[in-house]
């Protein structure tokens, strides 16, 4: 998910110790097996551009808890550190356009696209019109659709990835 994060033209920077990119990863190869499960990047802009992501993923959960089994997305600056001045989170590294996501056991896939939704919604005015989805059986249907109906990143009807519908377990797509 960082390395995806890393290659998204809306991302300023992302914050994580299994990236080379990261300052302290060199330490944090000889102190951890893996990078953990706590990701935090900068979308380009501040805090409207943030919100943006935030409200426009759907399976993600929107909370400061960290540590679930489900995945949570958090907007540091008004959860958090919301009771410091601008002044003190700045000092702190806690800009208005920083996002953390604390990663829980859905499929890898489904949280990029989700967050890819989030951060489509940056680069136009984003209205979902029409939606559609498939369903297939077996024993992950979700990940099941997900390879057998599209690449990474493209469906080849024409669909962008929206993410699950919570109530009918279903992936949703819009119509490109």
């Amino acid at each position: 998910l960082a390395r995806w994060l890393e290659a998204q033209p809306q991302v300023e920077r992302v914050y994580y110790p299994g990236l080379p990119s990261h300052p302290q990863h060199a330490l944090a190869q000889q102190q951890m097996s893996a990078g953990g499960a706590i990701v935090s990047f900068e979308v380009r802009g501040a805090r409207e551009e943030a919100w943006k992501v935030v409200d426009h993923t759907r399976m993600l959960s929107i909370t400061a808890n960290l540590g679930d089994t489900k995945t949570t997305i958090t907007h540091p600056a008004s959860t958090s550190h919301g009771r410091l001045t601008e002044a003190q989170r700045q000092a702190a590294g806690i800009g208005q356009g920083l996002i953390r996501v604390a990663v829980g056991l859905e499929h890898i896939d489904d949280l990029i696209a989700d967050l890819a939704r989030g951060l489509d919604s940056l680069a136009k005015n984003f209205y979902p019109t029409h939606c559609e989805y498939q369903h297939s059986t077996g024993p992950h249907p979700i990940r099941a659709f997900a390879h057998r109906f599209h690449s990474p990143g493209q469906h080849p009807l024409g669909f962008v990835p929206l993410g699950l519908c919570p109530l009918a377990r279903r992936r949703l797509y819009l119509a490109h």
